[in-house]
């Protein structure tokens, strides 16, 4: 692997991953976006390079995950898409390479009337997606759907270990005593790693859990759970 800049991971989204919550609500302050901070996330808005919604989720005061939810401003597809390549040309040009992994929407979905497409694309669990691997961080860009709607995600994560002890782990950490941030970590690591058949489990902690933050990203890692 090729290993990013220092800082690159910063300029991207505002802070890296390790930084402390005080060095992300500073740099947000510096650059006029507004946050609120809870003890397991930071979530900021403003332009991110494009208009976003960013959540920093925390463990024991610093940075272990980002999320970067663009806001196109408009409903159609193409606001969608238009976001996406611009965030992937972002990173691209921060990293200076092209992604390990390039998935496209269909060619066939442009050529469908504006008010279908987003139809199709929820209806047929469409998604464009393309990553980089950095050392112990993988950085992807995406277009799905979430919740019946688009969904432009630029994500910052931990290598996923999906060993059997890992996964074990995990599914007994979908709860409480578990803290909010390892409750969410979980959810997305069952999730990746045993897709729909840990489809129960999901819903259960969805259902059961006293953090709004966290079922929410119950709910998107349910959503992106490969079948």
């Amino acid at each position: 692997h090729q290993r990013a800049p220092l800082g690159t991971l910063g300029r991207l989204v505002g802070a890296e991953p390790g930084a402390a919550s005080s060095q992300v609500l500073a740099a947000a302050k510096a650059a006029g976006r507004a946050c609120s901070e809870t003890q397991a996330a930071i979530v900021c808005t403003g332009k991110q390079g494009i208009p976003a919604q960013t959540t920093y989720w925390l463990h024991e005061g610093h940075v272990t995950r980002i999320y970067l939810v663009a806001q196109p401003g408009g409903t159609r597809l193409a606001d969608f898409d238009r976001a996406f390549r611009a965030l992937r040309s972002q990173v691209r040009a921060a990293f200076g390479r092209e992604p390990g992994e390039d998935q496209s929407l269909p060619s066939w979905l442009a050529g469908l009337p504006p008010e279908q497409q987003v139809q199709a694309l929820v209806a047929r669990h469409l998604s464009a997606t393309c990553r980089w691997q950095l050392p112990g961080v993988g950085v992807s860009v995406s277009l799905r759907s979430e919740r019946g709607a688009p969904l432009v995600v630029l994500a910052i994560e931990p290598n996923l270990d999906c060993s059997p002890k890992a996964l074990a782990a995990a599914l007994l950490d979908l709860h409480p005593p578990a803290a909010p941030e390892t409750r969410a970590a979980s959810a997305r690591l069952v999730a990746a790693c045993a897709g729909m058949r840990a489809a129960g489990a999901l819903a259960a902690s969805l259902a059961q859990d006293p953090e709004p933050a966290v079922r929410v990203e119950v709910a998107r890692a349910l959503g992106n759970a490969p079948s």
